[in-house]
């Protein structure tokens, strides 16, 4: 009884997602080890269950569609690594707004943008100029 109540109340919280997919599947395969009958449609519930609001998207979207769960865990992989990507691009741009706010003198033009191309909205490919 306890084991399926963690199954239906963990969450992600701080985990990675694959720390976090990691322990659902250990209580899964504990429960299974006592005679716990744990269908995959339990697992992939307790793995959408468990996701904060930033992934409310990507659960949306998979809400709809009928995926295995190994399917499911490279989806949510894929997502948690462009959602730190787009997090290391609003830091750095938190910086150099810093720089122009600490340096009113400098304008956004005097600010460094970093060579190669980089993902612009949509998926579209930017190069800085």
């Amino acid at each position: 009884m306890e084991l399926r109540l963690q199954l239906q109340t963990t969450k992600k919280s701080t985990m990675s997602m694959w720390e976090f997919i990691l322990k659902i599947r250990h209580i899964c395969d504990n429960l299974r080890a006592i005679g716990e009958k744990v269908s995959d449609d339990d697992q992939i519930m307790a793995i959408l269950g468990g996701l904060g609001p930033e992934y409310n998207p990507i659960v949306v979207s998979i809400s709809f569609e009928s995926l295995s769960i190994e399917l499911l865990q490279s989806h949510l992989l894929m997502y948690e690594s462009r959602l730190e990507r787009q997090k290391q691009a609003d830091d750095v741009m938190l910086v150099r707004v810093e720089q122009v706010r600490s340096n009113p003198k400098s304008s956004p033009s005097n600010l460094t943008v970093p060579s190669g191309s980089f993902s612009g909205s949509f998926g579209q490919q930017c190069r800085p100029k």
